[in-house]
């Protein structure tokens, strides 16, 4: 890898690391999700810092030129981010529809 795309990936990982930081200060974010987040960011700095497990994994997959291969990681790693945000709006949808049949209930009840 060269040396300018592993100081991309470290500063690219250190401003995902920075920008989850300051919203956790402010309380912007969940945990949960910024620990996604951060993972996705520490990915990258791993990447930068050590380019050796990069094209090790390029190697394994068979890819032959190194930026796809960061390309492949980032995308699967996004992929797996929006996998982990459709569960979790999954279950919000499943408890709105509980409390409304409460709701719904308890109005019946109440007349």
């Amino acid at each position: 890898m060269s040396l300018r795309a592993r100081i991309i990936c470290i500063i690219l990982g250190l401003l995902i690391v920075m920008v989850i930081s300051f919203f956790i200060r402010r309380r912007r974010i969940y945990t949960v999700h910024a620990i996604t987040w951060l993972s996705l960011g520490m990915l990258f700095l791993i990447m930068g810092v050590f380019p050796v497990l990069i094209e090790y994994l390029a190697r394994l997959l068979g890819i032959y030129f190194v930026p796809t291969a960061i390309i492949a990681v980032t995308l699967g790693s996004l992929l797996g981010t929006v996998l982990h945000l459709t569960i979790i709006a999954s279950e919000q949808h499943k408890k709105i529809r509980s409390f409304e049949k409460e709701i719904s209930i308890l109005k019946i009840k109440n007349k």
